[in-house]
C-alpha cells in the first residue's frame, strides 16, 4: 500500500446500483474513488466515522455514505479533511496509492477557515485559471454539461462546489487539484490572539487630542531642562 499498489487491487471499483456511472456530467467513478480513499485513510489511521464527522461538523451516517460513494462530497470538506488526516487533496483523486504519507499530526481547530471562504477562494482560482486560459464561461459549462449560470455561481463562491466536480475541472484544464486550494490558510492562532489584543488595546486608548502626536516624548527632568548640546 505505501509502496503504490494500485487501489484495485484493495478497493472494489464497482460502483453501487442506486450511484450511476455519469450523471449531471460527471463520472462516478471520482466520487467513488475518493469514498474508497477517504475510507482506506481512516482505517489507516484507526479513526472512527463519527470521529471524522466531528471535523466537518456532519453525521457519521454523512461521512459512511462519501465513503460509500453515494454522496458526492463538498469540495471544503475535501480540504478540510486533506487537511486533519495530513494527506494531500491530490491524495483522494490519484490512481495508485501515493508512497511516504506524512506522520498524522492533529491540526489546530482545522484553520479555523470557513467554508463560505473555501468556497470564494476556489472560485476565484477558477475564474483567474479559465481567463488565463482564454475559456469562456460558455466553453466551460458545455463541457462540463452544466449550465452558464452555475459557472457564474461557482466562480463568485455562491454554490458550493462539490470534490468531483472541481476534481472534473482540473482535468479540463490539466491541472493537479491542489491547484485550486493554493494559497488557501488562515491566520495562525497566535497571530490572531495578538490582532485580538491590538483591538481591544486601542479599543480602550482614549483618542489622540487634535493636532498632536499619540507618542509624546517622556518629560526631561530638572537637570536635562537645563543641559545643551552645542
Amino acid at each position: 500500500m505505501a509502496d503504490g499498489t494500485d487501489i484495485k487491487g484493495i478497493f472494489v471499483e464497482a460502483a453501487p446500483k442506486s450511484v450511476s456511472r455519469r450523471g449531471n456530467g460527471i463520472d462516478r467513478r471520482i466520487t467513488m474513488r475518493i469514498g474508497q480513499r477517504l475510507r482506506y485513510r481512516r482505517r489507516e489511521l484507526d479513526l472512527s466515522h463519527p470521529f471524522l464527522a466531528a471535523v466537518v461538523n456532519v453525521t457519521f451516517q454523512s461521512i459512511q455514505k462519501y465513503e460509500a460513494g453515494r454522496h458526492s462530497m463538498p469540495a471544503t470538506y475535501l480540504w478540510k479533511l486533506s487537511k486533519f488526516l495530513n494527506v494531500s487533496v491530490d491524495y483522494f483523486v490519484a490512481e495508485i496509492i501515493p508512497p511516504d504519507q506524512k506522520q498524522f499530526t492533529l491540526p489546530h481547530d482545522n484553520d479555523d477557515i470557513s467554508d463560505s471562504d473555501i468556497n470564494t477562494h476556489l472560485g476565484n482560482r477558477l475564474k483567474k485559471l479559465r481567463r488565463s486560459r482564454g475559456i469562456t464561461q460558455e466553453s466551460l459549462a458545455k463541457a462540463s454539461q452544466i449550465s452558464c449560470q452555475q459557472i457564474q455561481q461557482y466562480e463568485a463562491g455562491k454554490s458550493r462546489i462539490t470534490a468531483d466536480r472541481l476534481y472534473q475541472f482540473a482535468e479540463f484544464f490539466s491541472v493537479p487539484l491542489s491547484y485550486f486550494y493554493e494559497n488557501l490558510s488562515a491566520t495562525p492562532a497566535c497571530q490572531k490572539e495578538i490582532d485580538a489584543d491590538t483591538t481591544h488595546n486601542a479599543a480602550n486608548e482614549e483618542p489622540a487630542p487634535r493636532g498632536e502626536f499619540r507618542d509624546l516624548p517622556i518629560p526631561a527632568t530638572a537637570a536635562q531642562k537645563n543641559t545643551y548640546v552645542i
